[in-house]
């Protein structure tokens, strides 16, 4: 399997060969590197800093959203469902 990699400016991540191509034309790498040249690590570097760090927290984040939207459909379809509760019955009088 190939490395990946990770651009620190825009976060587009891929094959290492490719980011690593991509980060000479990137223009927020090109800024980040201008700002805070320690921040601006190379592709292999950031892709490692970015599933220790940045990639836990968005983990818990996804979750919460999937959890969210799974509430809010659970909802609706409850509130869909009850609109049949109390349907009057055809055989009665």
């Amino acid at each position: 399997m190939a490395s990946l990699g990770r651009c620190a400016g825009c976060g587009d991540s891929g094959p290492h060969r490719k980011i690593s191509a991509h980060v000479m034309s990137c223009v927020k790498y090109q800024e980040l590197y201008a700002a805070d040249p320690a921040k601006a690590l190379q592709p292999l570097e950031e892709f490692a800093r970015w599933e220790r760090e940045d990639k836990v927290c968005g983990h818990e984040a996804r979750k919460e959203r999937i959890v969210a939207a799974r509430t809010t459909t659970l909802k609706l379809q409850a509130a869909r469902l009850a609109r049949f509760d109390h349907l009057p019955d055809i055989l009665e009088g």
